[in-house]
């Protein structure tokens, strides 16, 4: 056979080249999203800082943090995040030709990614802070009793606290937006003690104004690990039969 007729020559390694797995394909698009989403919300938080700080100052020496008040602002907008993830993206992933295995997955995977990056900026600015605080002689005092058992220093807990909490709080929105699918608004409605009641839950165990007194650091930690794991749980059972709603008309 002469090279006018052999056709064009293939590389080996375009041939052999896997397509990602579905979950990977999900991530890599939710990550994009949530990027740019998470961009939007540590630039507002920076500039709600900035503003508290400089509005504070003019009434003499700061005696507290300012980031404390961050929480519950990390708790709702992860959560609001999970709520319009699925609700919007549940339809278009099925009918690209994914399984809902692969977008319960991946949700949940970018859900945590999500919660570390967003944490660890939070902890970054508690460093900022007290840096600031520390060259001013101001005190960086936590007075916010529903925080977590760590002082502003400590950073490490900080984080790991955080994103305790902010993983808790998306994969719950989560769980919400697919019960109100399978259900409907009334029962979505009703059920919300069960599907968006756990975050009040996770801030009892953590809060060291609540429970510092008997719940140890082991113990709040395997609680809040528990907790998310049945709201994990939840979501992907629901998830597996939920059918696409035809728009009525």
């Amino acid at each position: 056979m002469s090279a006018a007729t052999a056709g064009p020559v293939v590389p080996a390694a375009d041939v052999a080249r896997p397509l990602p797995s579905p979950v990977w394909r999900t991530v890599r698009s939710l990550a994009r999203t949530y990027a740019v989403v998470a961009a939007w919300f540590v630039a507002v938080v920076l500039v709600l800082w900035v503003g508290a700080v400089v509005v504070a100052m003019r009434f003499g020496p700061l005696g507290q943090s300012m980031v404390q008040f961050s929480r519950q602002g990390m708790t709702w907008f992860p959560f609001s995040i999970g709520v319009t993830v699925v609700a919007g993206y549940h339809a278009a992933h099925i009918a690209a030709g994914m399984t809902r295995r692969a977008l319960g997955v991946g949700t949940l995977l970018t859900s945590v990614g999500n919660a570390v990056v967003l944490s660890a900026v939070i902890a970054g600015l508690f460093w900022v802070e007290g840096l600031l605080y520390a060259a001013n002689g101001w005190q960086q005092a936590i007075i916010d009793e529903g925080w977590f058992p760590a002082d502003a220093g400590d950073l490490l807990a900080i984080l790991g606290w955080q994103t305790l909490v902010t993983t808790a709080a998306q994969v719950s929105g989560m769980l919400v937006a697919v019960v109100y699918q399978r259900t409907g608004p009334w029962w979505g409605t009703l059920l919300l003690p069960l599907t968006a009641g756990p975050i009040v839950g996770m801030w009892w165990i953590v809060a060291r104004g609540v429970t510092a007194e008997w719940l140890t650091t082991g113990a709040r930690v395997g609680l809040s690990v528990l907790l998310t794991a049945a709201l994990a749980a939840a979501y992907l059972v629901l998830l597996r039969g939920l059918q696409l709603r035809t728009p009525r008309t």
